[in-house]
């Protein structure tokens, strides 16, 4: 049923529609900036929705604006919803194209299904707001976590990927609406649905792609952790044959100077033997620094802080873990690796002049805690996650080695700027628990 000249139930329909076609995009999409800067944007957009279509239907009449209704409404829409999102042109032409595909074929299925049941505006207006949410919720539910970690993580084709969704649009509205409207046309109803099966394959396929990618994202953090794993045994390693060759060292020298002193005692040379014991003892090496009460993970953290503090990192340390860890040492290490590497890149990046802290805590009471801080730049991105991004809105290496540990032992990670420090705190579950 198509309500010809009611243009209040028209002009209602579009915006309608145009709000819903909104809320299927962000669906997809993340956002720049935080949630109330966005709620603010779109609700001076709305604001000036509603002043534009008064004064163009009261100026230039219903049909000019009708006419202009792209210009005016939507492609603004769209403009500062690619503002506001984190994805680029072909991402967000991809995205926007396939939500208003969806929102094509449901809109007409809506019109069919009022039709079919004889009813009336009200009824329009609700099925089709049912089945807009109804796509709405099933892309929340299950496409827009992997569709986010593809975005945001793997550089695909975009270009190619962004033309599917355009050529269907094209073929929809054309079947539609040409050369009569679908629903004063059989065929036309026809080819609408025969284009959405297709739509459907097609989309299959490409979710499949996805899948496939985002596994092998999967396996490449996976490998990665290995890797930094096998990283931290080796500084283990080489941390131990560092210690094994001082002791060497240290042994031999306290062989001959107890040598020379037992010669001065044995001529009576006291004062001798005095002084040189004194000067023996200025030159005692140091004993390791404590960082930790647990040897492999104390080995590994005196080689990357050590390294910190030749940079001109302060270090501060209060670590305490319990004698059973909840998880691998070596994976445990890891982390720890890849913290200190990422904090000590940000504070490369800071001034000379600025303050360069770096803070390790951890507790076992009442669950297993740490925290790595560190001062920091003052501008620090983060995603929709909360997980620190670069200047290309992706993560680095070493955050999503921590990210494959956190998601292995389903781990609680929390990313904070406070006071001018950067703080990494993760909370792990005791698995026999």
């Amino acid at each position: 049923m198509i309500f010809d000249y009611d243009y209040l139930f028209d002009l209602t329909k579009m915006l309608l529609t145009t709000a819903m076609t909104l809320l299927l995009i962000f669906v997809l999409i993340g956002f720049k900036f935080s949630r109330r800067k966005v709620l603010a944007v779109y609700g001076a957009y709305f604001f000036y929705v509603g002043i534009s279509s008064w004064i163009l239907i009261n100026l230039f009449g219903w049909l000019n604006f009708m006419r202009l209704f792209i210009f005016t409404i939507i492609v603004p829409a769209l403009a500062i919803t690619y503002y506001m999102a984190t994805d680029h042109a072909m991402q967000a032409v991809f995205n926007y194209a396939s939500q208003l595909d969806i929102v094509l074929i449901l809109s007409a299925t809506a019109t069919i299904l009022n039709t079919a049941l004889h009813g009336g505006r009200i009824s329009d207006l609700f099925i089709r707001v049912l089945l807009l949410a109804a796509a709405g919720l099933l892309e929340y539910r299950y496409i827009r976590k992997l569709f986010r970690k593809v975005a945001d993580n793997l550089a695909l084709n975009w270009g190619i990927l962004a033309a599917i969704p355009v050529c269907f649009c094209i073929l929809l509205i054309v079947c539609g609406l040409f050369p009569v409207h679908f629903i004063q046309s059989t065929w036309g109803t026809i080819q609408i649905y025969v284009i959405a099966l297709v739509m459907a394959v097609v989309y299959t396929v490409v979710f499949k792609s996805f899948v496939s990618s985002y596994q092998y994202m999967d396996s490449c953090q996976q490998n990665e952790l290995l890797t930094a794993q096998v990283l931290a045994l080796q500084k283990h390693a080489d941390t131990l044959l560092l210690h094994s060759e001082q002791d060497a060292l240290y042994r031999n020298n306290a062989h001959y100077q107890a040598q020379t002193l037992y010669a001065m005692l044995k001529n009576k040379e006291v004062d001798m033997a005095a002084e040189f014991l004194s000067r023996t003892m200025e030159h005692e090496p140091s004993e390791p620094v404590p960082y930790c009460n647990n040897l492999i993970l104390n080995d590994i953290l005196t080689y990357y802080l050590t390294e910190a503090k030749e940079d001109g990192i302060t270090v501060k340390t209060n670590l305490h873990f319990p004698p059973t860890l909840p998880v691998d040492v070596m994976e445990l290490a890891a982390v720890f690796a890849n913290a200190i590497e990422n904090a000590r890149d940000a504070m490369g990046e800071m001034p000379e002049s600025k303050e360069k802290r770096l803070e390790l805590y951890s507790t076992d009471t009442p669950k297993f805690i740490f925290e790595i801080s560190n001062t920091c730049p003052e501008a620090v991105s983060f995603d929709e996650d909360g997980v620190p991004v670069n200047e290309d809105n992706r993560y680095g290496i070493h955050t999503r080695s921590i990210l494959a540990f956190t998601k292995k032992h389903d781990a609680v990670i929390d990313y904070v700027v406070q006071s001018g420090m950067f703080r990494l705190r993760i909370l792990i579950q005791d698995e026999e628990q």
